[in-house]
């Protein structure tokens, strides 16, 4: 809870080694599922990962659906994903669909205030008629049949694709209601959220792009600090992440500083577009 609590609270200066003069923002991560931040930053990771994976082949979304009932969530994602494998399994699959990935999302249907789970899928295969897959889909969940398949226009719609649901596995029907994250939560502890298939099993989905070796500088209140000083080298540093801040009239500044579990955090307006950087990815 700590951790999620101060996820990014504490940014860092890093300068690359391989390429001196370029600098980069790094924070800590919690990288737990349900934080946002980490999740976007999770989510591009993938999205790369899958364009390398399918390449120039052909590929198309599926959503495959579980009827809205009142069984507990943790019942129903049993029942999905058991439905999936068993999907896999049949003769109509095998010989359509070569391998992809899956994504679970969970959204909470308010007029029936029942649980709706179901699978995004990127595949890449042959055409799949949908009228024949929603029927099989049927036989093996024995009430659910809604099903949907799409073409996959370019690289850019799977990277919108994938990135959108690999960034969320609960939309806001679930997070704007505590009860209902509170039993989301728990079903989907240690459950999980993303998985690959036929030949694309075992693919390394959060696999970071190598991008060289990079030192770390000091705190980003620091260089905020001598920059608003006066301090030439800080200042260019802060230019060049495109980092805007005040030279001070009256000397050194004196920054709010606040004290959050024993740590200092300085609080300051930042402009910045430049590469968000992880001490994990660093390393």
């Amino acid at each position: 809870m700590r951790s999620f609590a101060e996820c990014g609270q504490n940014a860092f200066v890093f300068e690359s080694v391989d390429r001196p003069g370029e600098y980069s923002v790094g924070g800590s991560a919690c990288h737990d599922r349900f934080c946002v931040p980490c999740s976007r930053d999770r989510s591009r990771v993938i999205a790369q990962n899958v364009l390398e994976q399918i390449d120039s082949r052909q590929g198309r979304f599926i959503t495959l659906t579980l009827k809205s009932t009142s069984e507990p969530l943790r019942v129903l994602l049993a029942r999905l994903t058991h439905s999936f494998t068993k999907l896999r399994r049949t003769r109509l699959w095998r010989n359509k669909v070569v391998g992809g990935v899956a994504f679970i999302e969970v959204t909470w249907a308010s007029g029936s205030q029942s649980w709706h789970p179901h699978f995004h899928c990127l595949v890449e295969g042959r055409y799949l008629p949908r009228r024949e897959l929603s029927s099989l889909w049927f036989s093996i969940t024995g009430d659910s049949y809604i099903t949907d398949i799409r073409f996959a226009r370019d690289n850019r719609h799977v990277t919108h694709y994938i990135t959108k649901y690999a960034t969320k596995c609960l939309d806001h029907s679930v997070l704007d209601e505590p009860e209902h994250l509170q039993e989301a939560i728990l079903a989907l502890k240690g459950k999980r959220l993303c998985l690959t298939f036929g030949t694309w099993r075992g693919v390394c989905l959060t696999k970071r792009i190598e991008d060289g070796t990079w030192i770390q500088l000091g705190s980003l209140a620091h260089f905020l600090t001598q920059a608003s000083a006066g301090d030439l080298q800080a200042g260019s540093i802060l230019d060049a992440l495109e980092i805007r801040y005040v030279i001070s009239e009256r000397g050194p500044p004196s920054p709010t500083v606040t004290d959050v579990s024993g740590s200092r955090q300085v609080q300051c307006m930042l402009n910045y577009n430049a590469e968000f950087r992880t001490p994990w990815d660093v390393n």
